[in-house]
């Protein structure tokens, strides 16, 4: 299953042959999920693999790289827990599948791997690359010798990421290969031969053995090599995850001969004449990419693939249009009980961070990341460890945007006691309760008779986030969800007020709806825009559901409180348009661009994010009140106060600001996903970071106790000075 979402995902997105660009790919992709599992062999795996790609990429070159000893993939990939060391340690906590007659790698799992695999009969595992053969390239007539002469092996670190088939990388680049997605500029990129030194360590190749199950790595198709006579070459240019919403984009471009400029394959079509301004979606002006230069992949079990980045366009016209997008419909017709429908769920989530999520972590392996969710969902045959193993998947990747809708475009109802928790002084403390028996500040030890640091272990390992301390907060406001209503809840209490500490444990039910009651989760005030001293008026942002309504009844104040502490009610309104009198550029946005012809989609500018002025204008102070509740345009509307000189009260941001793609799975649920980000006008990071406080402070156990918000004290404290 691991070489199929690799392989399948390079395809998809990178290959520009009509069939990979008219494919319905999720039915191709179920056909190998259900064929390719039963393969014994990786003689069986290689074929299963060319049959099932050969229609719609039959330039695409497969072959087994390694010289083992034996052929048989007869060992499971998702390991029986109770077959580990007594010391091995399980990360994810969780309830573990019964062992099966999976398959396994023909290397040794990592440590990470095997803390965490699950029994199955997925054929899965990481690639070790240390017997790559990469001899044997036919160059094209365009190809110099210097090309074939640096194809060198790929160490063992590169294992699911890319090299050109003309170049070895350095390093440095390995690890950009390894994540996904570049984060330096092309042309900052440096193509490089290792010395010796430089080489990681890696075990001697065996001799070769036919015999053993290795290939010699098959010459380019004769369809990639140049010819005499002038042909236009095709290609992808993407720009993000193309779901319909600018700047992101997705078409097939045609450089025509002698051109540098590339045009749409509609607009070449028409013949257009090079250079014309033929669609929104067009490469910058460079020289395209070399059909006869593929992208060389390599795949666990001991695979490795060529993928052509550009075709030659041989008959003189260019490739038609792309196909339908899998929406909603085609979603519909899949059902989750369906195990093959649910592996498949998985492997198209993956396959979207894997190419588009713009920040992968330098640590993260993707394929790691891929194994515990293919053997979660192999082994355990409901939605519900559908939902959980793709939850995972997400926070693997600390996609803070990310999340999985259950419900058409928006998330399962969940219901909570009447009371809010918080995370305070490293602990797990009511923040806000309307039950008589739980009092704010009072720290929760234990639920249902899980202590807490279980339960926070357990629940963190599937929260989204890109910070640590967002984590963390996230987790605890999940606590209490529950998926029914009515349901009783235990909690154990530490309390301590002027009767001493105490422990003590009260039932709580589960009675309200999230989504519908929502419940304030600190001391802030109950009404959204109140006048809380001569001239000061608040306005939380959060509960506001037009915000150029509030600005005119703060039109008269000498000052305005602004609570950013979560996510701004209103879908399309600014508060920051009524402080400024012309328009502004709020952040650069940046998404992965390319392919470039390593076969990455390097981060590039595709745009600003700006704010244009709105009536009533305040003369107003502004302070704003945020912490790691500040996420979207609430993040992005803080940036923009900051960056005016306004004072920020409280702590930073969740540093997860960027653009949001929306996509369906099979079976009807829908992943958002991040495939852009937000920098600062100077280019300075916003993602992983936030936005810091000028004015830290925190709530304390004391506080909730004695109903004080303390960002707000201290913000009317600072409006009263003149």
């Amino acid at each position: 299953m691991l070489a199929l979402a690799e392989l399948g995902a390079a395809i998809r997105w990178l290959h520009p042959s009509d069939g990979a660009a008219h494919s319905d790919w999720e039915p191709l992709l179920l056909d190998g999920v259900r064929s390719l599992e039963g393969a014994g062999t990786r003689a069986e795996l290689v074929e299963g693999l060319r049959g099932l790609f050969e229609s719609v990429a039959p330039t695409v070159v497969i072959w087994r790289r390694e010289h083992v000893e034996g052929d048989q993939l007869d060992e499971p990939a998702c390991l029986d827990p109770e077959a580990q060391p007594a010391d091995a340690k399980d990360p994810s906590d969780s309830d573990q599948a019964e062992p099966s007659d999976a398959e396994s790698s023909d290397a040794e799992p990592s440590e990470a791997e095997s803390s965490e695999a699950e029994s199955s009969d997925t054929d899965t595992s990481g690639a070790d690359t240390s017997g790559a053969d990469t001899s044997g390239v036919e160059p094209s007539d365009t190809e110099s010798s210097e090309a074939e002469s640096s194809d060198a092996d790929v160490s063992d670190t590169e294992s699911s990421g890319a090299v050109p088939s003309d170049a070895r990388a350095s390093d440095a680049e390995s690890s950009n290969a390894e994540s996904g997605n570049a984060e330096s500029e092309p042309d900052e990129q440096k193509v490089t031969e290792p010395s010796p030194k430089e080489q990681p360590a890696r075990p001697q190749p065996k001799p070769p053995d036919h015999d053993a199950g290795g290939e010699d790595r098959p010459p380019l198709p004769a369809e990639l090599h140049a010819a005499d006579d002038p042909f236009s070459i095709v290609q992808w240019h993407r720009r993000g995850y193309a779901d319909g919403l600018a700047p992101a984009c997705a078409e097939r471009v045609v450089y025509l001969p002698g051109s540098d400029r590339a045009c749409s394959s509609a607009a070449a079509r028409k013949r257009r004449r090079p250079g014309s301004s033929c669609s929104t979606c067009m490469p910058p002006e460079g020289r395209p990419l070399a059909p006869a230069a593929p992208l060389q992949l390599q795949l666990p079990r001991g695979l490795a693939s060529m993928i052509p980045l550009a075709l030659w366009l041989r008959d003189g016209r260019p490739a038609a249009d792309e196909g339908a997008e899998f929406g909603e419909a085609a979603a519909l017709e899949y059902s989750l009980d369906d195990r093959g429908t649910r592996l498949l769920a998985v492997l198209r989530t993956w396959s979207l961070l894997r190419r588009f999520f713009p920040h992968p972590h330098p640590l993260t392996d993707p394929q790691a990341l891929l194994l515990p969710a293919l053997c979660t969902v192999a082994e355990q045959p409901t939605p519900l460890a559908l939902r959980q193993a793709i939850e995972i998947l997400l926070a693997g990747f600390q996609d803070g945007n990310a999340a999985l809708l259950i419900a058409t475009e928006q998330a399962a109802p969940r219901h909570l006691p009447e009371l809010s928790l918080g995370w305070i002084e490293e602990r797990v403390v009511v923040t806000r309760s309307a039950i008589e028996q739980v009092q704010p500040g009072d720290a929760i030890t234990a639920i249902n008779g899980v202590s807490i640091d279980n339960l926070l272990a357990e629940w963190l390992i599937r929260t989204p986030a890109s910070t640590a301390t967002a984590a963390i907060v996230r987790t605890v406001a999940r606590l209490l969800e529950r998926d029914r209503d009515g349901v009783v809840v235990e909690l154990e209490l530490d309390r301590q007020d002027d009767a001493g500490p105490r422990e003590l444990t009260v039932q709580v039910v589960a009675d309200r709806r999230a989504d519908r009651r929502p419940m304030l989760a600190d001391p802030r005030p109950s009404k959204p825009i109140v006048e809380l001293d001569d001239g000061v008026v608040y306005l939380d942002a959060t509960r506001i559901r037009r915000l150029a309504g509030a600005a005119r009844r703060a039109r008269r104040a000498r000052v305005v409180i602004v609570d950013l502490r979560g996510e701004l009610a209103d879908p399309r309104g600014s508060v920051l348009a009524h402080f400024i009198d012309t328009g502004r550029a709020l952040a650069i946005e940046r998404m992965p661009t390319g392919p470039d012809p390593a076969g990455q989609l390097p981060l590039e500018p595709v745009g600003e994010r700006r704010v244009e002025p709105d009536g009533p204008r305040l003369h107003a102070r502004p302070l704003i009140l945020a912490d790691a509740r500040t996420r979207g345009r609430a993040e992005l509307e803080l940036a923009g106060f900051d960056q005016l000189g306004a004072t920020v009260i409280g702590s930073t941001s969740a540093g997860d600001l960027g653009a949001v793609a929306t996509a369906w799975l099979p079976g009807g649920w829908q992943l958002r996903f991040t495939h852009g980000e937000l920098r600062r006008l100077d280019g300075s990071r916003l993602w992983g970071l936030g936005v810091t406080p000028t004015l830290p402070i925190e709530p304390t156990r004391a506080s909730l106790r004695a109903q004080v918000d303390p960002l707000l004290a201290a913000a009317l404290e600072l409006a009263r000075k003149p």
